[in-house]
């Protein structure tokens, strides 16, 4: 099995759960990897299967390397990518203000040098939205998801639809509006379907019952 084969494997098998394996799988990739392009998708792939296994420093030591080679290389759209990647992590392990700070560097990246990357905005909106919720600032998450929204419509990006109706639902939940709940909830499954995420159609779905 040569290396991008075997990245396609670690892939199925992170997204089937099979963590440990998938984590194995990565790290042979990157022992292996004979370009750059080979190490950065390994990475990229190692780091979350560590942030979903709560291994957070190693996974925030492969962000943090891919973020000092996009640097390096003035790769913007990997620089903005890395950044988000460790401002995830951070706010996965609860560490909210190194978190915001991540993102906040985000942001200023994105608006100085990629304005028009309505993905990338999306998914920094969406992030300080799960934040915001997390630490009850209500108002706030509202804002955060409609800006997500927004941006994922401006994008026609199904799967950042998708979260930011979630968030939605999730936040409306949080202050008993039900039947607004449900209704993002009922929005962001059938976003899913459109982007091709079954599996975050059926979750959704999940929770509007």
């Amino acid at each position: 099995m040569d290396v991008k084969q075997a990245l396609g494997e670690a892939f199925r098998l992170f997204d089937a759960g099979e963590l440990e394996e998938s984590k194995s799988i990565y790290r042979q990739c990157l022992e292996q990897a004979e370009n750059r392009e080979d190490e950065q998708s390994a990475l990229h792939g190692l780091g979350f299967a560590l942030a979903m296994k709560e291994e957070w420093q190693e996974a925030l030591e492969c962000y943090e390397k891919l973020h000092s080679w996009a640097v390096e290389e003035r790769d913007i759209s990997d620089e903005a990518i890395a950044l988000h990647q460790i401002g995830m992590v951070h706010r996965m392990r609860g560490a909210y203000d190194l978190a915001k700070e991540a993102f906040t560097q985000e942001l200023a990246h994105r608006n100085a040098r990629l304005p028009e990357n309505h993905v990338g905005f999306s998914a920094v909106a969406y992030e300080l939205g799960l934040i915001a919720l997390t630490e009850k600032r209500i108002q706030e998450a509202f804002r955060c998801f409609e800006e997500a929204l927004r941006q994922g419509e401006l994008a026609g990006c199904g799967i950042c639809i998708g979260c930011a109706h979630q968030g939605l639902g999730q936040t409306y939940k949080e202050t008993g509006g039900l039947e607004q709940s449900r209704s993002h909830f009922m929005r962001s499954a059938e976003a899913f379907e459109k982007g091709g995420d079954a599996r975050a159609a059926a979750e959704a779905r999940s929770m509007a019952e």
